[in-house]
């Protein structure tokens, strides 16, 4: 493991909170819910990250690929054919505090090839 995610599992084992992540597939009536509690770090944008597509009221939620992995979620497992499947998609969804949030934007941090950190835009 490298020791940036080394250092985010120490800090969202410190000062995070469980976070549900879920993935709905399929058509009615077959759709299938994977879903797991996984800890965070949630924080709200501050006035001047208001820009963009950031607005008031989302929170920036960053997630461990350790904890995922842990989880299981959606499958756990490193790329394959150029997607990575621990990363959550904008069509998932985060709850959190009672609040089920849509999923805005996905930005995952790979370093030297690794998967490091996977930060999330929600709002709702």
């Amino acid at each position: 493991m490298i020791p940036e995610r080394a250092a985010l599992d120490r800090a969202i084992a410190r000062a995070g909170m469980t976070v549900r992540l879920s993935r709905t597939t399929g058509a009615m009536p077959n759709q299938t819910t994977v879903a797991a509690d996984v800890p965070a770090i949630v924080r709200a944008y501050r006035t001047e990250q208001l820009v963009g597509t950031v607005t008031q009221g989302d929170s920036n939620v960053i997630l461990s690929p350790t904890d995922i992995e842990r989880a299981g979620w959606p499958g756990g497992t490193p790329p394959t054919n150029g997607t990575d499947a621990r990363v959550p998609k904008t069509t998932d969804k985060v709850v959190f505090l009672g609040r089920s949030c849509s999923i805005i934007a996905v930005k995952p941090l790979y370093i030297r090839g690794e998967l490091a950190r996977i930060d999330l835009q929600v709002r709702g």
